[in-house]
């Protein structure tokens, strides 16, 4: 891929990182707040939580074993002056800056320092003021948490600069995050409306970006290319990258088509557009009023079970699997055995690479593998992961409050790990 002259932030890969497709699907569950409606070891109890079935029969509640906590792609930024280093996850799905620090327990510091994670320390930056009384809470779904206080500080993501950026720092985590180290931190790219800072809610990285004019004002944007290990011998090397405040030529001129963008509603905070047909080898649904969350902190794609059936019915061998609470497929399965399947994003469809209906090795049969598209349960929206991201160039336009995309061209296929 060439070089355009546009910052890439770059995307990491975690080394340690083993996909398990349960264990997103249920973590995807947990921040989501989904309720599941296939049959499966997980499930909602009276009281909304989210249960576990044992083999005796008898239900416990979920626990951080349960779930993978999505940080297969990490950032880097730096916080402070000078600048401290800290690997962060981009997520579009939530709007806190938080990362690990100083102030955390000695033992979690130690335990997280053994394995190569770094730590904000307000006290080694010349540039950092607290904010007195500003403090935050996060309670993940599996009730995991973190919480802390606020300073503000220079924040530097590629060759941007930003002044006076509130940074969430965390007093406490619960023991289950710092299992969790690859990623010492979020960087929420979502809307300000959902963050959680109290009393009064802090601006993201993006606004303040265009609050101070750090991005262009007609490029109040940033954009998201998610490559995947699978096309290491592709152009692109199954590289990935973030830019902010500029679109990469380079990449929309590479796919030979143009970007096509439709309106978002961010009422809820979210990166959410109209998605309203799925085609399914040549036979087109119509999905009147359906939308979807792009969401780059996520693995997986997630829809309306019955459509989900029917993707994976079309392929020989293919099953639902109550143990792993999700539809797997033969691991030598062609490409050509995989139906063509492609979403609506506005007014474009984008056809989803077969290879990446292929998620991950299966956690209970090692001749199947664990699909990259499942269901949404009681969730109304549908929620779009790196399974739809790595099928595009996406760009997220805070400025006109719209969402565009450009389909890739994958030159291989590749379902088998």
């Amino acid at each position: 891929m060439g070089f355009s002259n546009v910052t890439r932030v770059p995307v990491r890969r975690n080394g340690d990182y083993k996909a398990n497709g349960t264990k997103s699907l249920v973590w995807l569950y947990n921040k989501y707040n989904i309720t599941p409606v296939r049959p499966g070891r997980y499930h909602r109890d009276k009281k909304h939580r989210l249960m576990k079935r044992q083999e005796d029969g008898s239900s416990t509640e979920v626990t951080a074993e349960d779930q993978q906590n999505d940080v297969y792609y990490t950032c880097p930024v730096a916080i402070g002056t000078p600048g401290q280093q800290l690997e962060v996850t981009f997520d579009s799905g939530s709007a806190d800056f938080w990362v690990w620090s100083s102030h955390l327990p000695d033992e979690i510091k130690k335990r997280g320092a053994e394995s190569g994670a770094a730590i904000y320390d307000p006290r080694k930056s010349s540039t950092q003021q607290p904010m007195p009384g500003s403090t935050w809470h996060i309670q993940y779904g599996d009730g995991s948490s973190a919480s802390g206080t606020v300073v503000t500080d220079i924040v530097k993501v590629g060759d941007i600069t930003i002044q006076g950026q509130a940074v969430e720092i965390a007093n406490r985590i619960s023991a289950s995050l710092t299992t969790q180290t690859a990623s010492q931190g979020i960087l929420g790219l979502a809307f300000g409306n959902i963050n959680t800072v109290t009393p009064k809610p802090v601006k993201t990285p993006l606004d303040n970006m265009i609050a101070q004019d750090d991005i262009p004002n007609d490029q109040e944007i940033f954009t998201c290319y998610m490559g995947s290990y699978k096309d290491a011998k592709d152009p692109d090397h199954g590289e990935s990258f973030f830019t902010f405040g500029n679109i990469d030529s380079d990449v929309v001129n590479a796919t030979g088509r143009e970007i096509s963008y439709t309106p978002i509603n961010d009422t809820n905070g979210f990166w959410e557009f109209a998605s309203e047909s799925v085609v399914i080898n040549g036979k087109k649904i119509a999905l009147p009023g359906n939308t979807a969350i792009a969401d780059t902190g996520t693995t997986l794609m997630i829809i309306d079970d019955d459509l989900v059936e029917e993707i994976y019915s079309g392929i020989p061998g293919a099953k639902y699997d109550e143990t792993e609470q999700g539809w797997l497929i033969p691991s030598n399965t062609p490409p050509d055995q995989i139906p063509d399947v492609a979403f609506a994003v506005g007014d474009v469809e984008i056809v989803i690479e077969k290879e990446h209906i292929a998620f991950a090795p299966a956690e209970n049969n090692s001749e199947m593998v664990y699909g990259g598209i499942q269901g949404r349960g009681k969730l109304p929206v549908n929620i779009y992961g790196d399974t739809f991201l790595k099928c595009v160039y996406a760009v997220f336009d805070a400025g006109k409050k719209q969402f565009g995309v450009v389909q890739r061209v994958d030159p291989s296929q590749k379902i088998a790990f």
